[in-house]
């Protein structure tokens, strides 16, 4: 099974991706915003640039030949479900990389 991994990490707090990354094949954005905004560049032309969170602007991205789609697919019990399946095969692993305490209510 191939995991996930980074090519590179990018410090956003110190570092601007717009100035790191391009033409790459295909761009997910699941920010929106001015982070759409600056994701709109590292797109190569004649490919996907597909937004989680809102439409993309249709006039930027065939302006800088690119195809801007926004895809959204809401939780359902069955997808869930297929998910559970997923997980339990082995199939699919859940990476944690932190947890937090749980908080406290105050009553």
């Amino acid at each position: 099974m191939a995991a996930l991994s980074v090519d590179r990490f990018i410090d956003y707090k110190n570092e601007d991706f717009k100035q790191i990354l391009t033409d790459y094949d295909l761009v997910l954005d699941p920010i929106g915003g001015k982070t759409q905004e600056k994701s709109f560049f590292r797109a190569k032309k004649r490919r996907p640039f597909n937004s989680l969170v809102q439409e993309p602007n249709q006039e930027k991205a065939y302006s800088m030949g690119i195809t801007g789609t926004y895809f959204s697919m809401p939780p359902t019990s069955e997808r869930l479900q297929k998910l559970a399946k997923l997980q339990a095969s082995g199939a699919i692993k859940p990476v944690v990389t932190q947890t937090y305490a749980p908080s406290q209510k105050k009553s």
